[in-house]
């Protein structure tokens, strides 16, 4: 945001240091801007929940602020988010069936990339990794 009247707006771009992608200019335009803040806010709980990492596991002492390194997290995110993204516009629109078929090609992804998970978690906090929690592994839990 430039000022409170003026608004600078970029196509979508690798990453927020590349220089804005201007998409034309004009006055009087109406914009939407949308995020997708909330799924990704779902999918991370979800994540973490199948990690057995709080917020979606509360009862557990560790969280995302053990983990070491997130970055393989990321594509995983992307997938579950666009899985929900897509799901929603199957029965919104008359695309729907190509819509489907995203969505099954996200969740396809989503799983083979969720199995691949290798993620490192400090227990200590002393920046050594104790600990390695994998995706795929199937976790038995004993009431």
């Amino acid at each position: 945001m430039v000022s409170a009247t003026q608004l600078e707006v970029s196509a979508v771009r690798a990453d927020s240091q590349t220089p804005a992608i201007p998409i034309g200019t004009g006055s009087g335009l109406i914009y939407r801007i949308a995020t997708f803040g909330p799924q990704a806010a779902i999918a991370a709980e979800e994540i973490t929940a199948r990690l057995g990492l709080r917020p979606g596991c509360p009862e557990n002492t560790y969280g995302p602020e053990y983990i070491v390194d997130a970055t393989p997290l990321r594509m995983v995110s992307v997938y579950r988010v666009l899985m929900m993204v897509f799901i929603v516009q199957i029965g919104t629109t008359d695309a729907g069936k190509t819509f489907a078929v995203r969505h099954e090609y996200y969740k396809t992804l989503y799983g083979h990339a969720f199995n691949r998970l290798r993620i490192a978690v400090d227990v200590d906090r002393d920046g050594v990794p104790e600990r390695m929690i994998i995706g795929g592994a199937v976790r038995c839990v004993r009431k």
